[in-house]
């Protein structure tokens, strides 16, 4: 009993090896056919064969058929199914000496789909998946072009945060720092050159960034930059143009009297609190100045003095007012006092220095202007001072003439009988 199964088992073997053997024929058979199909220029049928095969998962050739028919649909410029069936082959991750030109396939796919920053990363890949140097320079020339041409450079310092293969990244710092140079950021130019050889100190292009940062570092010494955040477009915009004209006033009597060169960086917050916040990061990111004029509406300030001072950069605030600006650290300087503060200080030194006791107030009826009004009358009557009266006007309001009239008023009948006194000593 026992012979008999073992018999049977070796039939049963040699039936299998054999079923093997004659089936891998017959994948290769029917491989052989399909390329001799391409190779009589009858690519429509070539690639029916290849998609058969690569249909068939047990064959050995269906990652191969795979990668030739998106090869076939490339040439057929049917860039939509080549790149869904380059795509395919590669997430199989079989096949490796056909891997880097199914990636130089997909850099060009991305590249006709003007998806430059995925079509950069497939040519990095290219390139580090052979040694070919025929398939290496291709796919070098291919990545520099995107880098230094296509895409932007906000893209492209979003591409140097991404996963890539060790030449892309290389390549990619490289270029930010050539990119910042020839846009006039050297500042910016300065900190990716020196990223470059932080990460790179035997890189390809170590000597060319090693000059660069020598050239950039004199260069800056010669110029000081200030950053100035104004609102110049938008509702605030009369007020921001004030203020740069007059940042621009400062320099250029800085150049005159004492030969400095200054360069003003001016970034538009439009008076918005994320618009101020987005433009110090960029400001200090690009151009490193040495300090920063601006904003001017306390909600923009609140933005960005946290965001200075922890970047040690001095803020020189001009107009915003609310309490406690200063206070966020020894790099915040506010100029304009709050609404309070500026109250009561007017109020303490008409009271206690001029020894007034009689007052009238006007003032702007938004809340700034209610509160300094309201701090001033506690003020001057806990002084021993008295308001006689109060007026407030609108935004935009220009003609205060019935404001003065009402706040005369009070005054009328001590006026008359002064001069009623003045008539009669003359009579």
């Amino acid at each position: 009993m026992l012979g008999w199964r073992r018999n049977i088992c070796s039939v049963t073997l040699l039936f299998l090896t054999l079923a093997t053997a004659l089936g891998a024929n017959t994948d290769k058979t029917r491989f052989d056919s399909a390329l001799a199909l391409y190779r009589r220029g009858l690519y429509g049928e070539a690639q029916a064969a290849f998609k058969s095969i690569s249909r068939s998962i047990s064959s050995p050739y269906s990652d191969k058929a795979t990668f030739l028919y998106a090869y076939i649909a490339y040439k057929s410029e049917n860039y939509p199914e080549a790149l869904d069936w380059f795509e395919n082959f590669v997430s199989s991750g079989k096949e490796p000496e056909y891997l880097p030109y199914a990636h130089l396939f997909l850099g060009n796919l991305y590249f006709f789909r003007k998806e430059y920053p995925r079509a950069a990363m497939e040519y990095g890949l290219a390139y580090s998946l052979t040694d070919e140097p025929a398939l290496r320079s291709a796919a070098k020339t291919a990545l520099e072009r995107i880098l230094w041409g296509y895409l932007t450079l906000r893209q492209l310092q979003t591409l140097s945060r991404q996963p890539l293969s060790k030449f892309c990244e290389e390549e990619v710092a490289y270029f930010l720092a050539k990119r910042y140079r020839y846009a006039d950021k050297k500042a910016k130019a300065l900190g990716e050159a020196k990223t470059y050889l932080a990460h790179f100190p035997r890189g390809a292009h170590r000597e060319k960034m090693e000059q660069l940062v020598k050239t950039l570092e004199e260069e800056l010494k010669q110029n000081i930059v200030i950053g100035v955040l104004v609102p110049i477009s938008g509702k605030y915009k009369a007020y921001g143009d004030k203020i740069l004209n007059g940042v621009k006033l400062a320099a250029e009597n800085a150049k005159r009297k004492w030969g400095l060169n200054i360069a003003l960086s001016v970034k538009d917050t439009k008076g918005d609190p994320l618009v101020a916040a987005d433009a110090i990061r960029e400001i200090i990111s690009e151009d490193m100045p040495i300090a920063i004029v601006g904003p001017l509406r306390s909600e923009c300030a609140v933005a960005v003095a946290a965001f200075a001072q922890a970047e040690k950069v001095s803020l020189v605030i001009p107009t915003a007012t609310r309490d406690g600006l200063a206070s966020i650290g020894e790099y915040i300087f506010q100029l304009a006092t709050s609404p309070e503060t500026g109250g009561r200080n007017i109020a303490l030194f008409a009271v206690d220095s001029l020894k007034l006791k009689r007052f009238v107030a006007i003032g702007p009826d938004d809340i700034c202007g209610t509160g300094i009004l309201d701090i001033f009358e506690k003020t001057v009557t806990s002084h021993g001072g008295e308001i006689i009266a109060k007026e407030t006007f609108s935004e935009g309001e220009i003609d205060l003439k019935p404001q003065f009239i009402r706040l005369r008023e009070p005054f009328m009948p001590e006026l008359k009988r002064l001069l009623t006194r003045v008539d009669s000593t003359d009579t």
